[in-house]
């Protein structure tokens, strides 16, 4: 493949998929709103806006928070579409809602711009490893085009279908994760309370029909209690609030999304948003009044 490739987002995501990527591909260049986050990428140039990436670019990767993050970069003043070439790729591996995902690739249509969704199943160590499972949705023919370069940071890839079909799959991958670590705390702490210890509790879980990869990655997280961020409770807020809002566009109530919401919520609102999403056990143990 020898078009030209651009990175945008170069936080603790991005910039671990963009090294996996440099260990096959060459990479042009790279913006980050926090231009110090470049600096660990010397051999890539700098841009100072999307709109001069787009401009030297043929496909774009995207990494960054939510819809407006994606929204300003792509569509804001001195975004991507302000200076992209028709017939460029733009594969946005960041979690956005259904909505903005559909409207995208719309409006990039209409500028002969091909979008994919590109969000990934896992989080900082995993993208280290290359190891991240890539769901994508959009034109199979554009999918085709970039597979190898998803290829470089994720072990398994899954076509979905038209765009908006892979953020449907993260949102629900997510909103089983969090549920999922929700009960799975609850279950320890009761275990505690009832007089087991933390280490025979997890030893009790982890080998029971009830375990789970959620429970099974987070196990050095409830040791510790550090709660180093992999990927952050905001976070997870904000992709259940996505999925939410998907329910709701379909009819389709989902009680334990409810349910475990306001149980994020409540962590976060004990300050613990900028920790990871297990900090979640944290709350469920402050709330009770029990000692680490």
């Amino acid at each position: 493949m020898s078009s030209t490739i651009g990175f945008i987002g170069t936080g603790k995501m991005g910039s671990r998929i963009i090294s996996r990527i440099l260990q096959k591909y060459e990479v042009t260049g790279a913006y980050n709103r926090t231009k110090e986050k470049l600096n660990q990428f010397p051999s890539l140039r700098q841009y100072s806006t999307p709109a001069l990436l787009a401009a030297d670019s043929d496909i774009i990767f995207i990494m960054l928070t939510d819809d407006n993050a994606c929204s300003e970069v792509i569509f804001g003043e001195d975004g991507v579409l302000s200076m992209i070439r028709p017939k460029s790729i733009i594969v946005n591996l960041s979690t956005v809602s259904h909505k903005f995902a559909v409207s995208c690739s719309y409006a990039l249509s209409e500028h002969a711009v091909h979008y994919l969704d590109c969000p990934v199943l896992g989080s900082t160590v995993p993208a280290e490893q290359g190891k991240l499972t890539a769901l994508v949705s959009g034109e199979e023919e554009i999918f085709n085009i970039v597979k190898g370069v998803i290829e470089t940071f994720s072990s398994h890839v899954l076509f979905l279908g038209p765009a908006g079909n892979a953020i449907k799959a993260k949102l629900a991958n997510n909103l089983l994760m969090a549920t999922n670590f929700v009960v799975a705390s609850e279950a320890i702490l009761f275990l505690e309370k009832s007089g087991f210890k933390r280490e025979t509790a997890l030893d009790i879980l982890l080998n029971g029909g009830g375990s789970s990869k959620a429970l099974e990655s987070k196990v050095d997280d409830i040791k510790s209690e550090d709660f180093i961020p992999q990927f952050t409770l905001n976070h997870i807020i904000k992709d259940i609030r996505y999925g939410e809002d998907l329910c709701n566009t379909i009819n389709f109530p989902m009680l334990s999304m409810a349910s475990a919401l306001q149980i994020y919520n409540i962590a976060e609102s004990m300050g613990l948003g900028n920790l990871d999403y297990s900090a979640v056990f944290k709350s469920f143990r402050l709330s009770l009044g029990m000692k680490k």
